[in-house]
C-alpha cells in the first residue's frame, strides 16, 4: 500500500477514534445517554465518506491536477448531501415507529 495512503488511513482512525471518545466522555458527564442518537452510524458514515473522498483525490491527483480543489469540494457537497439523507431517513424511521412528532421539523431541518 502506498505510504500516503497509510499515514492518511492511520491518522483518521487515530483522530475519529480519539474524538469519538472524548465526545462519549462529555455526553456521560452531561448524563445524557451515549449511543443514543445514532452516535456510532454518524461517526461510520463520516468516516467511510472521508476515505472515499481521499481515495477519490489520491486517485485523480495527476490527470486533474488543476481541478483537484474542485474535486474535493464537490466530494464534500456529495458527503454532506449523504449524511442529512441518512440522519433524514433515520429521524422518519424513528417517528413511524413512535408515532410521535409532525415532519414539520424534519422538513424544515432539512
Amino acid at each position: 500500500m502506498n505510504p500516503i495512503l497509510t499515514k492518511f488511513l492511520v491518522r483518521l482512525f487515530v483522530f475519529t477514534t480519539l474524538v469519538f471518545v472524548i465526545h462519549l466522555l462529555i455526553l456521560n458527564a452531561l448524563e445524557f445517554p451515549l449511543f443514543n442518537n445514532e452516535i456510532v452510524f454518524s461517526y461510520g458514515i463520516n468516516t467511510a465518506s472521508a476515505i472515499i473522498i481521499f481515495l477519490m483525490l489520491f486517485l485523480l491527483r495527476n490527470k486533474f491536477k488543476n481541478q483537484l480543489g474542485f474535486v474535493f469540494l464537490f466530494g464534500s457537497v456529495i458527503k454532506f448531501g449523504l449524511f442529512i439523507l441518512f440522519l433524514y431517513m433515520i429521524i422518519l424511521c424513528k417517528m413511524q415507529d413512535t408515532g410521535s412528532g409532525d415532519l414539520s421539523t424534519v422538513l424544515w431541518v432539512v
